[in-house]
């Protein structure tokens, strides 16, 4: 049976955040608290658990993350 891409990419960005409110339901009171935050959540499954494993993110611009620098590129 064929994979498709679309169906496996969104079961699983339902699954990770499903799983992230369920698990954390501080994340659910914050969200209610801040519905302009909702968005920002919608788009964090597939970054932190991408359904296609060969996906690399790359910075836009230097940052630093937990004390850490993460240079651009």
């Amino acid at each position: 049976m064929a994979r498709n891409g679309g169906f496996e990419g969104l079961s699983t960005a339902l699954q990770t955040a499903f799983g992230d409110l369920y698990h954390n339901p501080e994340l659910v009171d914050k969200l209610c608290a801040d519905p302009h935050r909702i968005a920002d959540f919608v788009d964090d499954p597939l970054r932190l658990e991408s359904p296609f494993p060969t996906l690399v993110w790359h910075t836009t611009a230097a940052t630093t993350v937990a004390g850490v620098l993460i240079p651009a590129g």
